[in-house]
């Protein structure tokens, strides 16, 4: 007698539930990533967007970094954070088109502010790197090299970044190490807003040099289509003055 074991032939409906529940275990695996992913390792400020009111007061941008003509009245204000992936997004996808269609064409000034979040570790010192490179009138090409590349944000990255923004080094090092208090008045004022997430844009008229009128906002990186509306709705406003 042969001791050669003999195999029993799966039966056909047996087969088709065994492929059956190995394609359901696939999916609940997958399904199971993909929520992990939403809840772990998405960051909150894109689960959905935050309902922000828009400020009955008017919001300073003195001091801060601003790019259009001075002339224009047109303002949107953003408040934005170098670690966010969806600031990131932001500018590089739409602003180059706002840039294009408002900015350059004398429609519109755009203010940064910053908003590091505390979930977002490097966002401080690259929001303070921003701030050295601006006192040497190279925020906007710092600005750039920041969000072009989001995960270099270390110490030494910080560094390329300036000189590559063509800031002098021995002034941003010390820039750097002795900190300033501009990135913290952006923070409180944010709060004091109710700013929680990023990037979030605040859109108005000038009323006085350095102070905007808030007629309407937005948070996230909403696409170029749904700021186009709110620009034209802002520059159909007939200005008090």
């Amino acid at each position: 007698m042969s001791n050669e074991a003999v195999s029993t032939p799966v039966p056909p409906m047996q087969r088709w539930k065994n492929t059956l529940d190995t394609v359901a275990t696939i999916a609940m695996i997958i399904a199971a990533g993909v929520l992990i992913w939403k809840i772990v390792l998405v960051p909150s400020d894109n689960r959905k967007r935050e309902s922000l009111a828009v400020p009955k007061s008017p919001v300073s941008i003195a001091g801060s970094p601003v790019v259009g003509d001075p002339r224009t009245r047109a303002v949107m204000v953003e408040f934005s954070d170098f670690e966010c992936p969806f600031c990131g997004q932001f500018a590089r996808e739409t602003m180059p088109a706002i840039q294009r269609d408002y900015v350059s064409a004398g429609k519109l000034r755009v203010a940064f502010r910053h908003n590091p979040l505390a979930m977002h570790l490097r966002a401080p010192a690259a929001a303070q790197s921003a701030t050295c490179a601006a006192a040497q009138g190279k925020f906007w090409e710092m600005h750039n090299l920041l969000f072009a590349k989001p995960s270099l944000l270390a110490d030494e990255d910080l560094k390329k970044k300036a000189m590559d923004a063509g800031v002098e080094k021995t002034a941003f090092e010390a820039c750097m190490t002795r900190g300033g208090n501009s990135v913290e008045r952006d923070l409180a004022d944010a709060k004091a807003l109710g700013i929680q997430t990023t990037p979030a844009f605040l859109f108005g008229l000038e009323d006085q040099p350095g102070s905007v009128r808030i007629s309407s906002v937005l948070t996230g990186a909403a696409p170029f289509s749904v700021f186009s509306k709110t620009l034209d709705e802002l520059l159909a406003v007939k200005p008090s003055r």
